[in-house]
């Protein structure tokens, strides 16, 4: 009796290579939503970078930054933000068109791209100028971006934009140009007998020493510069027992004699900031005692 042979396939493997394409599809499908959604933050963060790079360049133009800022008040004793809801440029007639809106509340899930929870001042530093009212403080203007792709959302990294306004107490009057804010601020400390430190934003006291030199000049090392803040940068040392022939010899009480009056010298920079010179009003070569110039040079 002859055997049959059946072709084709039985039940369990029918049901294996079934349970097999749909894991291979599962992974799949699941391999290509990953990548598209990779390549959907990827756009979305090089549309980030144009927007700020965009907003920098808008920020820049004082008048802008101004009409977007003035009059808005910073928490200048504890430093919290202060939420701004929108970023605008102005149009031809004047108006103001919007760049930058915070989305609240989130946007529908059939509303796919970038988007802004949170656009906020952070105020760093107030600086006040020893010559003059007013203040001025920088601050950094922080975008808080994610996106969205259908349902689910991605954070992305936030970014600063660095500004400097000019205050009347907490209230914001007028931006600084970005390109003046490192002239501004070393301008200002300066009127304080301090440099300004851009790593710590802040004004500090510098390390500066003297360097004593002959007669006539004396000079920084290489690499080094004069400590312009300090006024006098250059001093003119006369010799303690020195007396001034020319100024007014006074007769004390107890019988002495004295003369006063600052030594007769000028001090003067040279054109590079790198060396002092003593013109001297008396005939230093013939007076007793040591006369020098001295230099304070930042370290």
């Amino acid at each position: 009796m002859r055997k049959r042979h059946h072709s084709g396939f039985t039940l369990l493997e029918i049901v294996v290579a079934t349970a097999l394409a749909a894991v291979v599809l599962a992974m799949s499908a699941t391999a290509v939503n990953f990548f598209n959604v990779n390549v959907f933050n990827a756009e979305q963060s090089v549309r980030l970078n144009d927007l700020t790079r965009n907003l920098g360049q808008l920020l820049a133009q004082t008048p802008i930054c101004t009409r977007n800022f003035s009059g808005v008040t910073l928490d200048l004793t504890s430093q919290q933000p202060t939420a701004v809801t929108s970023i605008g440029t102005l149009a031809a007639d004047g108006s103001v068109l919007t760049v930058l809106q915070v989305q609240t509340p989130p946007p529908h899930p059939s509303q796919n791209g970038l988007f802004f929870s949170a656009v906020k001042l952070y105020p760093i530093n107030s600086y006040t100028p020893s010559t003059q009212t007013g203040s001025y403080v920088n601050a950094d203007l922080e975008i808080d971006p994610y996106t969205q792709l259908g349902p689910t959302t991605f954070s992305l990294h936030a970014v600063r934009i660095p500004l400097l306004f000019s205050m009347s107490g907490n209230t914001v009057i007028e931006c600084v140009s970005q390109n003046l804010i490192f002239s501004t601020l070393s301008r200002i400390c300066a009127l304080n007998g301090q440099e300004y430190d851009p790593a710590s934003q802040a004004c500090k006291t510098p390390n500066y020493k003297w360097y004593v030199g002959n007669v006539t000049t004396a000079s920084c090392p290489a690499g080094q510069y004069v400590a312009t803040f300090l006024n006098p940068p250059c001093s003119c040392l006369a010799p303690g027992s020195f007396i001034d022939p020319m100024s007014t010899t006074r007769k004390m009480s107890n019988g002495q004699s004295t003369s006063g009056g600052p030594p007769p010298a000028i001090g003067s920079l040279n054109a590079s900031g790198t060396a002092c010179t003593c013109s001297w009003g008396v005939d230093v070569s013939t007076s007793s005692g040591n006369f020098t110039t001295q230099i304070a040079c930042l370290q």
